[in-house]
């Protein structure tokens, strides 16, 4: 065999053992025949907790916290917006359930503290039930007169008075006066017994109570002396109404 047919040969030789040895590595870097990779869409919900618990699990905390709030926002503010509604549900199936036993208006009454006056009157009453309240509206006032209802307070006035919010007006002798004319209260004899109006004495006149001082005086201070009560001619909570305005009369 000639040098040069020698040398070609063993050229041959070596390009063959190097072509196995690169197929040998190839063959070692691919994935074994009939394993295929598993994408994430078709990971079961397990397998997809795992991926996202291994991704946060190296993460620094600044890096966690961009990754939940950038992926997870929608979930967050879903919780979020579920705990506001259950909240807000909880608020109105409560509030609807409260019922007003006596509801008293006090002309100019401010920003006075009537929680514990409600609670006694409450009690009084004989009420134990929780859902059961006595209120009180502080947001009627006058006007540089003194003797009307600005403009708003009058507008807040009617529109209880026809919705039968109002069992007791608390005012002016002057007020009562103008709106006893204008047939908003009811007569007392037609509401009190003639002990109670005895009582009363000439406290009382044909349409509302003038008192000097007592109960009202001694849990909201008014500026106004006498202070007039009146029954409004719709209350209804009459029952009730009765009763708390007979027991001024002690």
């Amino acid at each position: 065999m000639s040098e040069d047919k020698q040398k070609k040969t063993g050229e041959e030789e070596n390009a063959s053992i190097m072509q196995k040895r690169l197929e040998g590595i190839e063959g070692s870097t691919q994935e074994p025949q009939g394993k295929q990779v598993k994408h994430e869409s078709d990971m079961t919900r397990k397998e997809k907790r795992l991926l996202e618990k291994e991704k946060i699990k190296g993460m620094g905390l600044g890096k966690k916290l961009e990754y939940i709030w950038m992926y997870y926002k929608p979930a967050i503010f879903g919780v979020i917006g579920a705990i506001v509604l259950i909240f807000v549900i909880k608020d109105w199936y409560y509030n609807a359930k409260i019922q007003d036993i006596l509801s008293i208006a006090i002309v100019n009454g401010g920003m006075g503290e009537t929680d514990a006056w409600a609670e006694e009157i409450k009690a009084s009453l004989g009420s134990t039930d929780e859902f059961e309240r006595v209120s009180f509206i502080l947001n009627l006032n006058t006007d540089e007169t003194g003797n009307d209802f600005d403009y708003y307070a009058q507008m807040a006035f009617v529109a209880q008075a026809q919705a039968k919010g109002i069992d007791v007006l608390i005012t002016t002798e002057e007020m009562c006066k103008k709106l006893a004319a204008q047939e908003y209260f009811s007569e007392l004899s037609d509401v009190l017994d003639e002990e109670t109006l005895a009582a009363f004495g000439n406290q009382a006149e044909q349409y509302y109570l003038k008192l000097d001082g007592g109960e009202i005086q001694e849990h909201i201070q008014l500026a106004y002396d006498p202070v007039c009560v009146a029954i409004l001619v719709n209350t209804e909570n009459l029952e009730n109404t009765v009763q708390w305005v007979s027991s001024l009369a002690e």
